[in-house]
C-alpha cells in the first residue's frame, strides 16, 4: 500500500475535488438514501463552487502519486467540519481518519476546544469511532430542495 499526503488544497484541486465528491456520494452514500437523494446531493456543487469555499475554509486534500483521495473541509471560525469525502477506491487506507485528524489539529491550533458536524446516515460508525458523540436526529435541504436524514454530532479536543 503507498503512502499518501495530506496538503492544503489549491485551485488546481477543484475538477479532482469535485469528481472525488460526486464518485463518494455515488460509492459510498447509496446504501442509505434514495436515487433522487444521490443524484441531486451528487450533482449540485461544480468544479468551480469550491473556488469561493477554498477562501473561506479550511480545504485539504489527500493525494498519493497526484491522485486525489479524498478531501476534508472545516470552518475553523465555527469549529465545524463541513464536508469529508473519501474516493470508492481508496476506502480502507486511513484517507478519511488522516483528513479528519488534520483539521481537528488546525482547529484546536485556531483555538478551538470541540468540533461539531452534521453527518450522512453512512458516516455515523466512522465519526463514532472517531471520537464523536452522536446527537440529535435531523435532515438537510439540498439545493434542489430534497431532504436527506442526517445526524449532529460534537467532539470534545484533547
Amino acid at each position: 500500500m503507498s503512502e499518501f499526503v495530506i496538503r492544503r488544497a489549491t485551485e488546481a484541486d477543484t475538477d479532482g475535488i469535485a469528481q472525488t465528491r460526486a464518485a463518494s456520494i455515488r460509492g459510498v452514500c447509496a446504501k442509505d438514501y434514495s436515487p433522487e437523494q444521490i443524484e441531486s446531493w451528487a450533482g449540485e456543487l461544480p468544479a468551480e463552487s469550491h473556488l469561493e469555499f477554498m477562501g473561506k475554509s479550511h480545504y485539504l486534500v489527500a493525494e498519493d502519486d497526484d491522485q486525489l483521495l479524498g478531501f476534508g473541509v472545516a470552518d475553523l471560525e465555527g469549529a465545524e467540519i463541513l464536508a469529508l469525502y473519501v474516493h470508492p477506491e481508496a476506502l480502507g487506507r486511513g484517507v478519511g481518519r488522516s483528513l479528519l485528524q488534520a483539521m481537528e489539529g488546525a482547529s484546536r491550533d485556531a483555538g478551538r476546544d470541540a468540533l461539531q458536524l452534521l453527518s450522512t446516515l453512512t458516516a455515523v460508525g466512522f465519526y463514532e469511532r472517531m471520537g464523536y458523540a452522536r446527537g440529535e436526529d435531523t435532515s438537510h435541504t439540498l439545493r434542489s430542495g430534497i431532504e436527506m436524514a442526517c445526524v449532529r454530532m460534537r467532539k470534545v479536543l484533547g
